[in-house]
């Protein structure tokens, strides 16, 4: 009987016990839970700011990429008028080149003709049919 009145005196401290020790857990599963948010948090926004660093990066690259095609293409232009100019020039010089060979083909012709006109007149009185 002694021990059955210790028991039940002891019952409702116990029981206070049990339940404060119980609200301690929850309040620590609930601090836990509250740092876990918080660590993703954190985790979500460095992941967002790595992000747009690589996006500001990326898009930093393509301009630079952009620009030196945009160089090397008005290089490319500026090397190609010049090259068509020089051909233009060339063509010309080369014409004019032909036109002076021509000229010269054409009197060196006359004169092998008139030479040869001449030769046979120089020839023929000798020549009996």
């Amino acid at each position: 009987m002694f021990q059955e009145m210790t028991v039940k005196g002891l019952e409702p401290e116990l029981s206070r016990m049990a339940a404060r020790q119980q609200q301690e857990i929850a309040e620590l599963r609930n601090l836990h839970r509250q740092e876990l948010e918080a660590v993703e948090l954190r985790s979500a926004r460095r992941t967002t700011e790595l992000m747009d660093d690589l996006r500001a990066d990326l898009v930093r690259d393509k301009e630079e990429a952009i620009q030196r095609e945009i160089a090397a293409q008005r290089i490319k232009y500026v090397f190609l008028v010049y090259f068509s100019f020089i051909m233009k020039e060339a063509d010309c010089k080369i014409l004019v080149l032909l036109n002076g060979l021509f000229h010269w083909y054409e009197l060196f012709k006359k004169l092998v003709e008139e030479s040869i006109a001449l030769r046979l007149l120089e020839v023929t009185p000798f020549i009996r049919v």
